[in-house]
């Protein structure tokens, strides 16, 4: 596994993921056991800006190879990541589950477990 893969998987599933919080918000919190208020849609869409960005920027990162600069943002890309996972589980804890939930945890601790390996 190499980071050119890991960053291509993480982006490409950040853009999937935002666009779905971007044009479907109220189906995307109601698979993960949220109902959608018009204030959660409004924070659902922002936040769905965000992972666009995110997504784009490991998908731009994803060519780059062999120096310092790409291990740092590694680095940030892994406390990134570990944080995403901390609140998942948290609102996992609170009751909010079903496949997103599951799968957001998967794919982001894969991303971890490689950015961490490859970020030494």
């Amino acid at each position: 596994m190499n980071l050119k893969m890991i960053f291509t998987v993480y982006g490409v599933y950040n853009i999937l993921l935002g666009l779905a919080f971007v044009l479907v918000p109220g189906p995307a919190m109601e698979g993960a056991g949220i109902t959608p208020t018009p204030d959660l849609i409004a924070t659902q869409q922002i936040w769905g800006v965000a992972l666009i960005g995110i997504g784009w920027i490991a998908w731009a990162l994803r060519g780059a190879e062999g120096n310092e600069s790409l291990v740092s943002v590694a680095k940030t890309f892994i406390v990134f990541t570990a944080l995403s996972i901390v609140v998942t589980v948290y609102h996992f804890t609170l009751g909010f589950s079903g496949p997103p939930i599951y799968i957001n945890v998967l794919i982001n601790l894969f991303a971890l477990i490689g950015l961490f390996m490859k970020a030494k």
